[in-house]
Parts: structure tokens; sequence; C-alpha cells
């Protein structure tokens, strides 16, 4: 998600210096000569050293998985495309889905931007982008930005960056005519306001999945609901007394509710409200979570024909959810 702030002023650009448009290419093979130019303003080393650090974790677990995906998608799909071309010698059309597109067109206006600002702008736009490399949130307030800049410029206006050149505290200028326009772009994760956080979430199944695959009953549906009455703590060691609890209930063999400081869990067989989900499609499992449950809710697990195991987590603005208040079927 996404929150762009920004002031049109009718009048005369007062501020000429370094205006751009340009168009990016819409070939593949053009496509693929700005990858090169990409990478090597971060510095090869450096890209690919993170790329493989980002691949290496990935694999380690579906969750693990999740993360890198979610805020990490640009840097995975620019390093496959590069990985293509240098095997290939070109890209491969059938290779590049949505998301490879617009990482190959965030690459071509990034190295389009970059060879129009002046020394200082490049030296500013090339930090940035080691900084988003390092980031934990990936290239996303550098993509809102750029992706911004490439949109007005195929709407045919002249754009600047402003705080790039040290001319101005906003980020992008973007003007036709008399007609001018001052952006301040500010990217907002889908987390924002949220009292869980998706890689939060991730993290804590990550520690919980060697615990949820044993003492599984594969003939029945299962659901752990976890009421938080905060945030769920983005440190790992200070999940660990929710974790205690987790284990702790997987043990029992009936449905049961324990409290702990800031949380409660319950452990539900064959709830109600999963008995209508789809065992092979997420969403309807994710949808049957919310109206029984609350819109905020994290759902992990799944459901076969016979049985599963799904783990729901709600942060305290839905309510602590009490067992007594759902219908648990048998």
């Amino acid at each position: 998600m996404v929150k762009v702030a920004a002031i049109a002023i009718a009048g005369t650009v007062t501020i000429a210096e370094k205006l751009m448009r340009f168009s990016i290419p819409n070939e593949i093979d053009q496509l693929a000569k700005c990858l090169d130019r990409f990478v090597m303003l971060i510095g090869r080393e450096r890209w690919f050293v993170r790329a493989c650090q980002l691949d290496a974790e990935q694999r380690k677990s579906p969750w693990l998985w999740k993360i890198v995906g979610d805020y990490h998608w640009l840097e995975m799909a620019i390093s496959y495309q590069a990985d293509v071309f240098a095997k290939e010698a070109r890209l491969v059309p059938e290779l590049i889905d949505v998301p490879a597109m617009a990482a190959l067109n965030y690459a071509a206006v990034t190295v389009g931007v970059h060879s129009r600002l002046s020394s200082r702008g490049r030296q500013v736009l090339e930090g940035r982008l080691r900084d988003a490399l390092k980031a934990e949130t990936g290239f996303a307030p550098l993509y809102l930005e750029l992706d911004l800049a490439r949109r007005l410029m195929e709407y045919g206006y002249d754009v600047q960056f402003p705080d790039m050149e040290g001319i101005a505290q906003y980020d992008l200028m973007f003007s036709r005519g008399k007609f001018v326009g001052e952006v301040e772009c500010k990217s907002l994760s889908a987390d924002a306001g949220r009292q869980i956080h998706r890689k939060d979430f991730y993290r804590f199944m990550e520690a919980m999945a060697p615990a949820l695959t044993t003492e599984m009953d594969p003939q029945r549906h299962e659901a752990l609901v976890i009421t938080l009455d905060g945030r769920l703590p983005s440190n790992i060691g200070r999940q660990e007394k929710l974790l205690q609890a987790m284990r702790s209930i997987l043990c029992g063999r009936e449905p049961f509710v324990l409290d702990g400081d800031g949380f409660r869990v319950e452990r539900m067989i064959n709830p109600e409200f999963l008995a209508g989900a789809s065992t092979d499609d997420t969403k309807s499992l994710y949808e049957a979570c919310k109206v029984a449950l609350g819109q905020n809710v994290h759902v992990a697990g799944g459901l076969g024909e016979g049985g599963g195991r799904v783990v729901v987590m709600l942060g305290g603005d839905n309510g602590l959810v009490r067992c007594s208040d759902i219908h648990l079927g048998r």
C-alpha cells in the first residue's frame, strides 16, 4: 500500500535545472541492456552477495520464503532475470511474468534517471540504492518514487528530483507548460497501523513449525486461535512465552484455553467455521476465518480432505475471542 501526498501549483516553473522526460524501452532486448547497468550502480559483488543471502533464506522454510517474496520480490526478480541473461545471452519472454516485467521497468527507469541527474544527484541515488538493498523493507520507498516518475513521463510531464539534487525538500516535481506539481512520496506497508505485522507472524510460524507437525490427528480439523492484547513482538526472543504456551496446548487431547501475559491461546477441534472452507483454496480459508473471528487476522496452515491444522492470530482490536463464543462442532 502506498500513499502519495501531492501539491499542485499553477505558475511558471522556477526550478528548471535537470528537468527530464524520456521513454523506457518496450522491447525485451532493450530492457535486458539495462539490467547490468542497474546492478553496476549498486555494485555487482554487493548485489549478488545480497541476492545469494536472500535465496538461501527463502529455501529454509515456507515461512521465510513468504517473507522474501513479500518484501524482496524486486531483488529476486532482477537477480533471476540477470541469471537468465548470463546463461542465454538474452531474456526469455516465457520466463517474464508480471512482477518480473515490473522489475525490468524499474531497472530501466532507474538507469535513465541516473544518467540525467547531476553529479550530486547521481551520488545520492546510488547511496539510496545501496541502502535499499540492505533494508528489511527492500526497495519499496524508492520503487514508489521512480515508478511514479515513469508514469508521469508516460503522460507527457517533465520530472525532476529536487531532494536528490539538494535544491528542495520534496521528492518529485512534475510540470507541463505552466502547470507544476510537487510530490512527497510516502510508502506505507500493508502492515501500517496493524498490531500484527506479516513478517513477524511468519517468523513466529517458522519457530512453531516443528511442534505443529506433531500430535496431529489426520482425521480431524483443528484451529489454534491466538488473540493478542497488543502487538506481536518482532524479536523472536520476546515471543518465547507465547511459543511455550502454543507447545503446551498442542500436548492436550481436548479443546481448551490457555491465558498468558497479554495473550490467549485456544485449541478448537472441528470448529464449525472451518467446515465450509475449501481444502484447496487459501482465500476461502482466510475469508472463513475473517467472518468468524474478525477482520484483523493472519492465517497459516492448511486443511486436507480428512483433516488438518490452521493457526489464526488476531490483534486485540478484534476483541478477545473465547471458545464459548464460537460453535465448535463435534
